[in-house]
């Protein structure tokens, strides 16, 4: 089976054929899920801190695409502004510095592709406290559909083979018939010729 040819197949496609061809396709897991992660850290500075890390893990066979962040933070002093950077899903870092003594709210990250385990960062400076919810809205990933696809399609093509070999059989069977029936329709006319012309 050629690569293209699998992957070129899409989920519509192969229900049509396997429904022709009697093939059960393979389960699919629902489209969608959902990983929720609470974050919560009291770096206590007023100076800078580094990265904080949390791993995320992503439900396999799964990519997340999307990201919500809903955070709550206050500042440990009111002498200074706060920064406050995250990841941002795409190797960079989202800015959520803030002058107030409080900083909450929600963003959203698009147009992501994360799989396996996603190493949440956050570093900033002069931050009391920080808490974190972040969401990863996930679809089945582009390498467990195509595994998919190319599973199903190997199984359809396998079905069409046998029935296209037992259509040639079939095939063989009624030609062989036909050039009986017609050496037969040939015999009978040939001896009806001769019994006809002896009797004449």
């Amino acid at each position: 089976m050629e690569y293209g040819k699998s992957k070129a197949a899409t989920k519509e496609m192969l229900t049509h054929w396997a429904q022709i061809y009697g093939v059960q396709l393979t389960d699919l897991p629902k489209d969608t899920v959902e990983v929720y992660q609470e974050i919560k850290g009291a770096p206590n500075s007023t100076g800078s801190f580094g990265a904080v890390g949390t791993p995320i893990n992503i439900t396999q066979n799964y990519a997340a695409k999307d990201m919500k962040i809903q955070y709550y933070m206050d500042r440990n002093s009111l002498w200074h502004n706060s920064n406050f950077y995250c990841s941002n899903g795409k190797g960079g870092e989202r800015d959520l510095s803030f002058g107030g003594k409080i900083n909450q709210g929600t963003v959203w990250e698009n147009g992501l592709n994360l799989a396996g385990t996603f190493n949440f960062l956050y570093r900033g400076r002069n931050i009391e406290d920080v808490t974190l919810n972040v969401t990863l809205y996930c679809k089945l990933s582009d390498a467990f559909m195509l595994q998919w696809q190319t599973e199903n399609f190997n199984a359809i093509i396998k079905a069409y083979e046998e029935a296209y070999k037992k259509f040639l059989e079939e095939q063989a069977r009624l030609d062989a018939e036909q050039k009986e029936k017609e050496a037969e329709a040939k015999i009978s006319k040939e001896l009806s010729t001769d019994t006809w012309s002896m009797m004449c």
